[in-house]
C-alpha cells in the first residue's frame, strides 16, 4: 500500500515547532539571580567598614555578596559567601585578599587559575587569600550553571573560595570591571583597594607581591 503524502502546512509547523524545542534546549541554564544576603562582619565579629566605599584603589570595596563554594567545598551545596568573609582588622591570618574575575569559556582565566593553584600555598603563608569570581559560564554573556561551577572547581583542583556574579547582577560590573580575566588586591585589614586592572598579571607571584610590598610600607 502506498503511503500518503503529508500535507504541505502539517510539515511546516512540525518544522516551526522542531525549531522552536531547539532554540529553547540550546538556551543555557544559568545560575539562577538570587538576592544573596551580605555577611555583615568578618568571622570574629568585627563590623565591616562602611565609610569611603567604592571601585577605585585608595576606597573601601563594598560588601558585595554572591553564591559560592567557600574553599571550595561543594559537598554542602551552594552557601553565601561575601567580602566580610576575608575581612581581617587584625591581619594575623592574612593581609592581602588577590580576587580573580573570569569565565569559564575563558582559555585565559584556565591559565590563571592553574598558576593560582601553583602560587596558593606558597603566598598563602605570606598572607594572601584568593576568591575566583566567574561571571560566564561556556556560553559567553550568560552566567555560569551549577554544573559549570562544580566542573570548573573539580577540574582545576581549586582550593580556595569560587563564586559566582550571577548575570541579573553582575555586581563587579558595578564596579566598573567589563572584561575577563580581571584582577584586583584588597588590603584585607581595612578592605581598602591596593589595585585594580583588566587583564592576567604577566606575573601572578610578583602581583601578589605588590600587594604585600602594600601592606608592608602601611603599617595601621
Amino acid at each position: 500500500m502506498r503511503a500518503r503524502p503529508v500535507p504541505l502546512v502539517f510539515l511546516l509547523a512540525a518544522l516551526a515547532a522542531l525549531a522552536v524545542a531547539c532554540s529553547g534546549s540550546s538556551t543555557p541554564n544559568e545560575l539562577a539571580d538570587p538576592d544573596v544576603a551580605a555577611h555583615p562582619t568578618s568571622p570574629a565579629g568585627a563590623a565591616y567598614p562602611t565609610k569611603n566605599l567604592g571601585p577605585n584603589a585608595g576606597q573601601v570595596i563594598p560588601n558585595l555578596a554572591f553564591p559560592g563554594y567557600p574553599a571550595s567545598t561543594t559537598s554542602a551545596g551552594l552557601a553565601n559567601v561575601s567580602l566580610a568573609d576575608f575581612y581581617d582588622p587584625s591581619g594575623k591570618d592574612h593581609t592581602v585578599l588577590f580576587v580573580s574575575i573570569g569565565a569559564t569559556w575563558c582559555s585565559a582565566c584556565a591559565s590563571q587559575t592553574t598558576v593560582m593553584r601553583n602560587l596558593g600555598a606558597l603566598y598563602r603563608a605570606k598572607g594572601v587569600v584568593m576568591l575566583e569570581v566567574l561571571v560566564a559560564g561556556a556560553t559567553s554573556g550568560y552566567g555560569p550553571a551549577k554544573s559549570e561551577m562544580d566542573g570548573w572547581v573539580g577540574d582545576h583542583a581549586t582550593t580556595w573560595t569560587v563564586a559566582a556574579d550571577v548575570r541579573g547582577r553582575r555586581l563587579f560590573g558595578q564596579l566598573g570591571f567589563v572584561g575577563v580575566p580581571s584582577s584586583m588586591l584588597v588590603d584585607t585589614r581595612t578592605m581598602t583597594i591596593i589595585h585594580q586592572a583588566t587583564g592576567a598579571p604577566d606575573d601572578l607571584g610578583a602581583y601578589f607581591q605588590l600587594g604585600l610590598d602594600w601592606v608592608t610600607k602601611h603599617p595601621l
